[in-house]
């Protein structure tokens, strides 16, 4: 069963190969999900595979992100999410379809889970990566913006691991909008960090790299702002991870004035 549901679905075959390449290499902040793809049909009692004495399939059940965020709270997940592009950068990996649907959440190590590697590459020695239509990557307003007109007008890019760093830009541009009236307090220093991040000309972005260092002189900032008195994380019930039945429904904002409007307000 195993095997003809995988030669049937190469997409699901290939996403197995990517996270294995993902978990080889000891990238931080990912994992895999069960309920994705219709897998508990293929896979029933996944706990009970064994293999020569070993779990062949050890998936955990994550919780969703989040739906309210606490400066602190916030700042950390921004953080792992820029740990996870450093070390896809040093390995010279690109995930391609960063964005909030594709990130859920480790309670229990209070760690964000970076999921669905169908679209993942890896980089040639001169660090890019040649894609083309069919390839099928991800929309707006996620994709980066010089993938993205490559695509419809050339019908290639040559992407890099700036078109991650520009998705995960917005993803944390997205989760700004769940912190509410505590967004006013965010430090500058970071609204800057993420505008950044998601320059729309790829030779003006900040590398991950850069970012991530950028970053940790700013979480010094968020310790120092206190935040609002009974604020905790709302932790959504236990169950099936939202996002992941509406693959593709991020919030059709744009990269344009309007998305960086909270971000010009707080500067």
């Amino acid at each position: 069963m195993t095997l003809k549901h995988m030669n049937e679905n190469a997409a699901f075959e290939r996403e197995c190969l990517m996270y294995g390449l993902c978990a080889e290499k000891k990238i931080p902040h990912v994992g895999r999900l069960l309920e994705s793809g219709g897998i508990d049909h293929y896979f029933p009692k996944h706990w009970e595979w064994y293999f020569d004495g070993k779990h062949t399939i050890v998936l955990p059940r994550y919780d969703a992100f989040p739906k309210v965020l606490t400066l602190q709270s916030y700042g950390r997940y921004v953080e792992q999410l820029l740990e996870f592009l450093v070390a896809m950068d040093e390995h010279g990996l690109v995930h391609l379809d960063i964005r909030p649907e594709n990130i859920v959440w480790n309670a229990a190590l209070d760690e964000i889970v970076v999921i669905d590697f169908e679209l993942m590459r890896q980089l040639r020695s001169d660090g890019y990566c040649l894609l083309t239509v069919d390839d099928k990557v991800g929309g707006q307003p996620i994709i980066a913006p010089e993938m993205d007109y490559d695509l419809e007008v050339h019908g290639e890019h040559l992407c890099s691991s700036l078109c991650d760093v520009y998705s995960a830009g917005v993803t944390a541009d997205l989760w700004w909008e769940q912190l509410g009236d505590k967004a006013q307090a965010l430090p500058k220093a970071l609204t800057l960090l993420i505008a950044c991040m998601t320059e729309r000309e790829r030779k003006n972005r900040i590398s991950a790299g850069a970012a991530f260092k950028q970053f940790q002189e700013v979480k010094a900032l968020l310790k120092g702002v206190p935040s609002p008195k009974k604020q905790t994380d709302i932790v959504p019930p236990k169950g099936v991870v939202q996002g992941i039945e509406n693959r593709g429904t991020t919030k059709q904002t744009s990269r344009t004035p309007e998305i960086r409007k909270p971000l010009q307000q707080l500067q």
